[in-house]
């Protein structure tokens, strides 16, 4: 199990792939922020904090700099909304950068000390921590899909910390960790990734369920060749964008999967 006893080292052990501990016929992936986790309320919080710290005294310019960064990436803190964009689809890494350069740019000086941005980076987390606001009972929902056969994995491209964070707060166990720090594993909607995951559970990709809230997630699902994509409109993507970009169904509430998933004509449902 991929638990939340991550060792002290570079590589937390829960990023290691190692056996199944059980053999399984099927497998459901999660994405994690805006699927079991609420994605909207920490991540504008987040915005918010770090607009406050990083422009505190600052020129007007800088906050209206850090203001267009964000906007680019999808975060309209004005109408507080964060729609389709690097913010909600990329890794969390590659923001981070975007917003370290676009402050660099602004004050037309490198910032000589990494560990200062590093630590307004830390202050904001805080604000950010979507995994204390799930959509659903996450551990009642895992347990009801393991009696079903299902192996269980998360699929995000939030970084180590952030998953730490989810099993911590919501008391939960999975089967695989696709994350940005994940060992030789490229992050989604790598069709690489996918395949090496079903390889990893011996499943077939018939066999395989993909929920998400972005195009990305269901690009995901069917670089995978998936049997079953499931999107849902608890985080950014509407039902139109995200059956554009390959799911089969879309549903409002994570609460409806279980039964979905048993009256479902496709393979998965077997």
């Amino acid at each position: 199990m991929y638990a939340r006893n991550g060792a002290s080292s570079t590589v937390p052990s829960y990023l290691i792939p190692t056996p199944p501990s059980r053999e399984y016929s099927k497998l459901i992936v999660f994405d994690k922020d805006g699927t079991l986790l609420a994605f909207d309320k920490p991540w504008l919080a987040w915005c918010g904090r770090l607009m406050s710290e990083l422009g505190d005294g600052a020129a007007a310019t800088i906050k209206k700099d850090l203001g267009n960064c964000l906007g680019e990436m999808g975060v309209n803190l004005k109408q507080g909304k964060v729609g389709l964009g690097a913010f909600a689809e990329g890794c969390f890494a590659t923001v981070l950068e975007s917003i370290k350069q676009t402050y660099v740019s602004s004050l037309e000086k490198m910032l000589d000390d990494d560990v200062l941005f590093a630590e307004t980076i830390e202050t904001c987390r805080e604000e950010g921590d979507a995994s204390k606001y799930p959509l659903t009972n996450i551990p009642q929902l895992f347990a009801e899909l393991r009696n079903n056969g299902y192996a269980i994995a998360v699929a995000t491209a939030d970084t180590a910390d952030g998953v730490e964070k989810f099993f911590k707060n919501n008391d939960v166990e999975v089967d695989f960790v696709l994350c940005a720090n994940t060992p030789d594993y490229s992050p989604k909607p790598s069709r690489e990734s996918a395949e090496k995951m079903c390889h990893h559970f011996g499943v077939h990709p018939d066999d395989v369920v993909m929920v998400g809230d972005t195009p990305t997630d269901m690009r995901f699902g069917a670089n995978g060749n998936f049997g079953l994509i499931v999107g849902v409109t608890t985080g950014i993507g509407e039902e139109g964008v995200l059956r554009e970009a390959g799911a089969h169904l879309v549903i409002d509430d994570l609460r409806e999967l279980v039964a979905l998933l048993k009256r479902s004509h496709c393979s998965v449902s077997r």
